[in-house]
């Protein structure tokens, strides 16, 4: 237990020394990065116009309210974000980094080199996104049942349950590039992810909520944390959510360790 916190205490220090890296990075160019953040802030905003033009004639869809859809797709912009300041921007860049070799750097040093191989960059112009979700969450915030207290607590470390079943997908996806070289068409899928998870997966038929709760589990990156938020049946949906994170994790890092075993090289 105590190599544990070890552990997590010096992944957390070198993410927070990568962290401060990537915001030196950007600070270089200021003018650079103030586009960046207004890109970002523009590309998310038109969701929530969106949302406002559509979802104010509809008062529920699959069993969710109105006040549950702005939920839904604020919730999915949070783990966006957090994905962002995270692993995102390194799994975007994995299959160049295996191919020319740079990867190998990551295998001859003391710490996960899944984590070191990843978590490369954070995106500090994806903040913007907590902006606009605040904008779709905030006023819609009267969903929330009496505990509202302990719901919001519930919600608050189920966006980080969210988060490693994100990673848990798209660090699959990635381990492929050990063995094809090439994964063109992996930013595409990442950008499908997160447009599924602005949908309640309720609004599916039965045999893809059933992929979107199981393979492809969208629906914890922004059904159920909602749920979570806004129903009575929070306790429920709080441990599988916490059980499906828990599994896209472990599931996630063998699937690494055993592409990584098969790893030659760059010259194949």
């Amino acid at each position: 237990m105590k190599q544990v916190v070890h552990n997590i205490r010096h992944h957390w220090r070198v993410y927070c020394t990568l962290l401060r890296l990537s915001i030196m990075s950007r600070i270089t160019y200021p003018l650079a990065t103030a586009l960046s953040f207004i890109d970002v802030f523009f590309q998310m905003f038109i969701y929530v116009i969106f949302a406002e033009a559509i979802f104010q004639h509809i008062p529920s869809v699959g069993g969710f309210s109105n006040d549950q859809l702005y939920i839904v797709i604020g919730t999915s912009m949070l783990i966006e974000m957090l994905s962002w300041l995270t692993y995102r921007a390194g799994i975007n860049h994995i299959a160049f980094r295996i191919r020319n070799g740079k990867i190998e750097s990551a295998f001859v040093k003391p710490m996960s080199s899944q984590f070191l191989a990843l978590f490369t960059r954070m995106d500090i112009e994806d903040l913007t996104r907590m902006v606009t979700a605040a904008i779709l969450i905030v006023p819609h915030a009267r969903a929330l049942p009496d505990s509202a207290a302990v719901h919001i607590l519930l919600y608050t470390i189920s966006l980080l349950c969210g988060l490693a079943i994100s990673y848990g997908i798209l660090s699959s996806l990635a381990s492929l590039a050990f063995f094809f070289g090439k994964l063109d068409g992996l930013y595409g899928v990442t950008a499908e992810v997160d447009t599924i998870s602005k949908y309640p997966h309720t609004i599916f038929p039965k045999k893809f909520q059933w992929i979107f709760l199981t393979i492809l589990p969208t629906a914890f990156l922004g059904s159920i944390p909602t749920l979570i938020l806004t129903t009575t049946n929070h306790w429920l949906l709080f441990s599988i959510m916490l059980l499906a994170g828990c599994t896209f994790l472990y599931l996630s890092s063998s699937l690494w360790r055993w592409a990584e075993s098969h790893y030659s090289g760059a010259s194949g």
